[in-house]
């Protein structure tokens, strides 16, 4: 594997876990929204 694949692959991943992250936040948001509101 070169050097350059391995990078893409620890870009994308990063990438993917911020995401995760992002939307696991929002997602607690919400619910806490909905339960204060619902």
């Amino acid at each position: 594997m070169s050097h350059a694949t391995r990078e893409t692959k620890a870009k994308a991943f990063g990438i993917g876990t911020l995401d995760f992250i992002h939307g696991f936040k929002l997602q607690m948001r919400l619910r806490r929204s909905v339960a204060q509101f619902g």
